[in-house]
């Protein structure tokens, strides 16, 4: 057995020559170089804190078009606002609440490998249509 020193890294073979070890110590940051968390993981920050109410019926057809697709922070994306007013300003209607809820309980039925997939895609048709209306707006 080789011993280091705990600042330092190393590398041997174990005594039968069949596996190789390798030690690699954890560096210590100074905290002065580090960020804090809240700055980094906030992305709505910079968000508005209201709606026109052109952006409020524009998002109430959306969302009756695809309620499955526009989703609070979606919407919130389109519109440069934080999700939670969208929340306030555009609710599911009733029927919109069952289908969602009926396509949520069809899901349950999907192998697991299935349910991935669908939500990759469901993904994917989210990030295109954001970025259909994107480019209307431009």
């Amino acid at each position: 057995m080789i011993k280091a020193n705990r600042s330092e890294r190393y590398q041997a073979l174990t005594a039968d020559g069949r596996i190789f070890v390798c030690y690699h110590p954890e560096k210590k940051f100074p905290i002065e170089y580090t960020k804090s968390l809240k700055k980094l993981n906030d992305p709505w920050e910079n968000m508005s804190d209201t709606m026109t109410s052109a952006q409020i019926q524009e998002a109430m057809r959306l969302k009756v078009e695809e309620p499955g697709i526009w989703g609070s922070k979606l919407l919130g994306r389109l519109f440069n606002v934080k999700p939670s007013v969208v929340k306030e300003h555009i609710q599911l209607t009733q029927e919109q609440k069952e289908i969602l809820k009926a396509e949520a309980n069809a899901l349950q039925f999907f192998r697991p490998h299935k349910r991935r997939l669908y939500r990759r895609l469901l993904h994917l048709h989210r990030h295109k249509r954001l970025d259909e209306e994107m480019q209307k707006r431009i």
